[in-house]
């Protein structure tokens, strides 16, 4: 349901509370009116027959007090009709009056022996001819409504009856006093009116708030479910338990052709022909007498476009809180295109089995080749690991070769020293034998003494320098020939390094530099260690310095995160390009091929760091700006996982 459906829900019982209010208080309103109108023309009447009576009896005490008066004279009658009039107000006039409609005495002097015209001398005929003692009458007199009432009187001494009385009496006071009374009546009820109508409101909003709550929300959820069941694609309906339908959504729409406002109401004679309603009729029962959901197919034709369907319809009994069965609910689910496909399936299977059969046979003929291909491929690799291995051996070779012959060209130094010393002091000895002979001086002697002592000492230094020379390399030899692990200080092992690869150094020109703290101890493999820095400083000396006369080399160490040490060797040369870096470490890559490089040397260092040692190996370069090797490594390594390659 969209906003401005709701909004215009909740607006139609926002205002509940004050219709409510508003119709209560009109019907408030009617009765009251009604009370009011009953009660004047009630009151009306009452007073009327007051006034009457009232009037009546102050016209008999005045006939008797007039016949009483009569046996004086017209005198005195005069008085006392004008000392009445003068004492009451409401009175208009008072007149006796003979049978020949002479006015023998009147409460105005003036109307005195006056006689009267024909309409008030028909009320005095009236009331003389008349059985009964008294008529009253009503008239407007001057714009002024008069009661009056008309009585006998008698006189004499017979008490015969001698004339008419008549009092005139005003209705004014009267009619003002019952209409004050109604219009005070009326405005009494209209107080209680709007008191009824702001206590109605104020318990209609106390009580009315959830009504309207739950009326919003039930027309909200109505809303909804009838927007749901619209859009809906399948069809939908309901009907009650005589075949009459109560609602349905759009699709329903289109197979009868007509809205839902005609729909509801109808059933299914109204829009199917018989043997079709029969069906629908009895599919309907079945739902019912099942009391569970129940599955049919029907075939249908679809009155907006005259198009067929099949239909998987669903029909459900609806049963309401008590239980009782409140109608059958319908869904239509247009399943002609699966039915369609699943013909189309039915009719390709039998192709698709002997095309399956077909495919088959190729797949086991293609898997007998492919075999025999994995085969030859399973040659060709375990050739390739043959020569692979014998490159690695190769370059170890190779590795090996250099390195002796820089410890030889060491070596040569202090030993060359050391035989020229010798055959000095072989000499010095010769002339010594030759002047004891002729005769031998102090001054002979000393020079002699002071040569060997001399020579002695420069053989002893040359002698011990290559005794190092050789002790380093022995332990070097040993490190790398044998994988056992052992404490050792990595400062030292790094300086033998340095030790050892100092010829090619200063071949190249290239100065190495190594600022290791001491104090760093690690408990792994120092072989593979010190090879792996091997293979760094010799892959900085073959590509980072090519073509350049001078360079440096700076190798240091630090802690890493716990039980860990990183191992940085940096240099200055040419760097490394930018699509090679993710490439170095792979076998047989070389920037030097057919130039004297392999392309197995960082290869070998990858796998040292991360098969023997249990570390890992990163690069940073960039081109003129040297590369950067980090070595990270854990102090005491869990294992040893030894690779043929890094042998």
């Amino acid at each position: 349901m969209s906003l401005l459906e709701d909004g215009l829900n909740s607006q139609r019982f926002s205002n509940i509370d004050r219709r409510l209010a508003l119709t209560f208080g009109g019907l408030i309103f009617l009765l009251m009116t009604l009370v009011l109108l009953i009660g004047g023309w009630y009151l009306s009447g009452i007073m009327e027959k007051e006034q009457d009576r009232l009037a009546t009896l102050t016209s008999r005490v005045l006939s008797n007090a007039v016949s009483r008066v009569s046996f004086s004279g017209k005198y005195q009658a005069r008085l006392l009709l004008e000392e009445i009039k003068a004492q009451q107000h409401d009175i208009i006039y008072l007149r006796l009056i003979d049978p020949q409609g002479i006015v023998i005495a009147h409460s105005n002097p003036a109307e005195n022996d006056s006689r009267l015209d024909d309409e008030p001398m028909m009320g005095v005929r009236t009331v003389l001819s008349s059985e009964t003692d008294l008529i009253v009458r009503k008239f407007i007199l001057n714009g002024e409504s008069i009661r009056e009432v008309s009585a006998f009187y008698r006189g004499g001494y017979d008490n015969s009856t001698v004339g008419v009385i008549q009092i005139g009496i005003s209705e004014t006071v009267r009619e003002k006093s019952l209409r004050d009374g109604v219009f005070y009546i009326a405005l009494l009820l209209l107080l209680l009116l709007i008191i009824g109508i702001a206590v109605t409101l104020k318990v209609s909003k106390y009580f009315g708030t959830p009504v309207r709550q739950l009326a919003i929300k039930m027309e909200r959820e109505r809303s909804f479910l009838h927007a749901l069941i619209s859009t809906i694609p399948d069809l939908i309906w309901f009907k009650d338990t005589n075949g009459v339908y109560l609602t349905c959504n759009r699709s329903f729409e289109k197979l009868i052709g007509k809205s839902e406002i005609e729909i509801i109401g109808k059933r299914d004679s109204d829009f199917f022909p018989p043997d079709l309603q029969e069906l629908f009729r009895k599919k309907d029962m079945e739902a019912i007498s099942a009391g569970k959901p129940t599955l049919n197919e029907e075939w249908v034709t679809f009155a907006n476009d005259n198009s067929k369907a099949l239909l998987e319809t669903i029909k459900t009994p609806l049963y309401n809180y008590d239980g009782k069965l409140m109608g059958v609910l319908g869904l239509g689910h247009d399943i002609t295109e699966h039915r369609h496909i699943q013909s189309e399936l039915t009719l390709h299977r039998d192709r698709l089995e002997d095309i399956v059969q077909q495919r088959t046979a190729e797949l086991v003929a293609a898997k007998t080749e492919a075999e025999r291909a994995n085969e030859e491929t399973n040659l060709a690799l375990e050739n390739l690991r043959r020569t692979q291995d014998e490159l690695v051996k190769s370059e170890k070779v190779a590795a090996l070769g250099s390195l002796v012959a820089g410890v030889a060209h060491e070596l040569n130094t202090p030993i060359g020293n050391a035989v020229t010393i010798a055959s000095t002091v072989q000499y010095k000895l010769i002339g010594l034998k030759e002047l004891v002979e002729k005769g031998l001086t102090r001054s002979a002697l000393m020079d002699f003494f002071d040569t060997v002592g001399e020579g002695t000492e420069i053989l002893e230094r040359n002698l011990r320098q290559a005794a190092d020379l050789i002790s380093n390399f022995k332990q070097l030899a040993v490190d790398q020939s044998s994988y056992q692990r052992r404490k050792f200080v990595l400062h030292t092992a790094i300086n033998e390094v340095s030790v050892v690869m100092a010829p090619a150094l200063r071949k190249a020109g290239v100065n190495l530099e190594c600022t290791v703290p001491p104090e760093i101890n690690l408990d792994s493999y120092p072989g593979p260690l010190t090879q792996a820095l091997i293979i760094l400083v010799n892959n900085s000396l073959i590509h980072a310095f090519a073509g350049r006369e001078t360079g440096s080399i700076h190798i240091s160490a630090q802690r890493e995160e716990s039980g860990w040490i990183s191992i940085i060797t940096k240099d200055d040369g040419s760097g490394i390009e930018k699509n090679n870096i993710g490439r170095i470490f792979e076998p047989f890559f070389t920037t030097k091929l057919g130039q004297g490089g392999s392309g197995l040397g960082l290869h070998i260092l990858f796998n040292i760091v991360t098969g023997v040692l249990g570390g890992r190996v990163s690069v940073d370069s960039k081109i003129n700006n040297g590369a950067k090797f980090i070595i990270s490594i854990p102090i005491l390594p869990t294992s040893a996982k030894l690779n043929p390659l890094a042998i």
